[in-house]
C-alpha cells in the first residue's frame, strides 16, 4: 500500500521491532486527535488463523482520557460488512488489564495484548477501521487497517 488512498488518508509506515521497518497500514495524522499512534506491531506478522497473535503499539496522549471514551469498529472483508460495533475504552483496558487505565494522564503508552486467533477465519484481506472518541465526541484516534489472511504459496 502506497501513496494517498484518495480518502484524506495517507500511509503511515511502523517500524518493527528491532527498528526494521514494517509495512505500510494509513494513517489518518492530525493534529486534532488527542492520541497519536506512532507504531503498531503483529506478532506473527502476517498472522496465523488458529494461532497466537499479539498486537503491540505505542500511543502518546495529549489530554486526560476520562471515562465514556468509546471507538467505533467496522471490520469490511470487500465490501461485504463483517463487525460493527462500538467499544467503551475504558473498560476494554480495565478488562484486558493493559498499562494504560482511565483516567489515563498525558504521556507515552506501549500496549500488548496477546489473543488466539480462529482457524475458521476465512482466507480474506480484511479492512479494519476505528474511530474514537473522548467522552465529549472529541476525535481520539483514526486508524484504518488491514489485515491479510489470503494464503500465500511459495
Amino acid at each position: 500500500m502506497t501513496g494517498d488512498t484518495g480518502d484524506g488518508l495517507s500511509d503511515f509506515r511502523m517500524p518493527r521491532q528491532g527498528g526494521r521497518e514494517g509495512r505500510q497500514l494509513p494513517y489518518e495524522a492530525s493534529a486534532e486527535r488527542l492520541s497519536l499512534v506512532s507504531w503498531i506491531q503483529l506478532t506473527p506478522d502476517p498472522p496465523q488463523r488458529g494461532k497466537e497473535l499479539t498486537v503491540s503499539f505505542r500511543t502518546t496522549v495529549s489530554e486526560v482520557l476520562d471515562e465514556g471514551a468509546y471507538a467505533d469498529v467496522a471490520v469490511n472483508i470487500g465490501l461485504v460488512k463483517v463487525l460493527r460495533k462500538q467499544y467503551d475504552l475504558c473498560e476494554e483496558a480495565r478488562n484486558l488489564n493493559t498499562s494504560i487505565q482511565c483516567p489515563a494522564q498525558q504521556g507515552e503508552y506501549y500496549v500488548e495484548h496477546t489473543f488466539d486467533l480462529a482457524k475458521t477465519i476465512p482466507e480474506a484481506k480484511f479492512n479494519i477501521k476505528v474511530r474514537g472518541f473522548t467522552v465529549k465526541e472529541e476525535p481520539l484516534v483514526c486508524l484504518d487497517l488491514v489485515v491479510d489472511f489470503i494464503r500465500r504459496h511459495d
